[in-house]
């Protein structure tokens, strides 16, 4: 009799586990016996904390970023510099098993081709994906204005890699930008003409787009605070202007020291070539950053000599993130490294490093972001500002011998 109670446990116990078992397996034969509810719970619970601690937050197995910017056009050259940036970091990145090891990157490029009108509808057609942590682009101010409400308004957070306009990170604080701003840039050309170069007396000369307007505008500003003349200003319609010899021929005139130009690298090759034909090798000339390409060396030919541009990044500084990058793009790609590339990289990375640390929810991102002391650059360390606005330097450099060099007034 005192078996009895025994048996009968043991036997009801036995009904029950198989009544468990037989629900799990969904009418398949269980190979193994299954944890109890509670042992269960603890062990994925342990597992989950584990997997927290060595691979960072839950991850999709796919994570989505996009890129506007333009790939056809009269600018698409830049598009493709920071499309192969891009490129460069994703792969490697995908190839060590994605971010945290597990999540594979995917990047779809948009083309706006650097109009206002796609750029907007870009801005549409990602925000109704519904599937990008971050977007990051475009090539110029006109194209980020218009896609910052759109982008901002679904709380993605939006990387500008080269538009320079002051106000377009004030809008938000999802707006983070890879390059200092036009009225961070203007400081120091002003500085740099008036001071470093002793020109008193300028030439502004520039295409007619936003670009161009807000940066005359700004050096003038600052240039004339210092002393300086603004002895000679003038415009040109951008991708149909060829012909700048009676431009040129009245800077020569007008007794102008530099020449202050912002406009494309190729417009600023046939500008170069056309100076150097009207001897005017006793006029400095210094142009935005986005001309400090080999393209620009290869069209222009021993008249680039001489030529500078203020950047945030300098190919030949003594730092080696920035030499490793560069060896890793010219070997992938075939091409020289520039600025374009540099701003491209380090925003990719940050939003790399953002999602391996919190995930991809957009204010999390943001947060993040925010947190942070400072960045890894391939220039070196940075921090962005209030608005989020890197404080990169403005490194002077000049052609010398057929390639861009840091000028000799820089202490590195």
């Amino acid at each position: 009799m005192k078996k009895f109670p025994k048996i009968l446990a043991v036997m009801l116990c036995a009904a029950v586990l198989v009544g468990c078992l037989a629900a799990c397996s969904s009418g398949e034969p269980a190979s193994q016996p299954q944890q109890s509810s509670s042992n269960s719970q603890d062990s994925q619970s342990q597992s989950q904390q584990q997997s927290s601690e060595t691979t960072g937050p839950e991850l999709p197995d796919e994570i989505y970023i996009a890129w506007s910017g333009p790939l056809t056009g009269n600018q698409a050259q830049y598009g493709e510099t920071q499309k192969r940036a891009i490129t460069l970091v994703t792969d490697k990145v995908n190839a060590e098993g994605g971010i945290n090891g597990t999540a594979k990157i995917v990047v779809d490029y948009y083309d706006d081709k650097n109009t206002n009108t796609e750029a907007l509808s870009c801005a549409n057609k990602i925000v109704d994906a519904d599937k990008y942590a971050a977007c990051l682009g475009p090539y110029s101010t006109g194209c980020a204005m218009v896609m910052i409400p759109v982008l901002v308004k679904a709380e993605m957070p939006f990387f500008i890699t080269t538009a320079s306009h002051p106000d377009l990170t004030r809008q938000s604080d999802f707006v983070f930008r890879g390059i200092t701003t036009q009225e961070q840039n203007q400081g120091y050309y002003s500085d740099f003409i008036y001071n470093t170069l002793g020109a008193d007396k300028v030439a502004l000369f520039y295409a007619n787009i936003d670009t161009g307007v807000e940066g005359a505008e700004l050096f003038t500003e600052q240039y004339e605070k210092l002393g300086g003349e603004i002895v000679y200003h003038e415009t040109y319609v951008s991708g149909s202007t060829t012909d700048f010899t009676p431009m040129l021929s009245a800077i020569k005139e007008s007794g102008a020291k530099c020449i202050d130009h912002w406009g494309s690298y190729n417009e600023m090759a046939l500008i170069l070539q056309q100076k150097a034909a009207l001897d005017m090798d006793d006029i400095y000339v210094v142009g935005q950053s986005a001309c400090a390409k080999q393209e620009l060396i290869d069209i222009a030919g021993e008249a680039a000599e001489g030529f500078m541009v203020l950047s945030n990044f300098a190919t030949d500084l003594d730092y080696a993130p920035m030499q490793e990058y560069k060896k890793e793009y010219e070997e992938a790609f075939g091409v020289a490294l520039d600025n374009h590339a540099c701003t491209t990289y380090d925003c990719i990375n940050i939003v790399i490093d953002a999602i391996s640390a919190v995930g991809t929810d957009g204010q999390d991102i943001v947060d993040w972001v925010k947190a942070q002391p400072s960045f890894d650059g391939v220039c070196g360390e940075f921090t962005f500002n209030e608005y989020g606005d890197p404080d990169k330097p403005n490194i002077p450099l000049i052609c010398k011998d057929g390639q861009f060099v840091i000028h000799e007034s820089y202490q590195q």
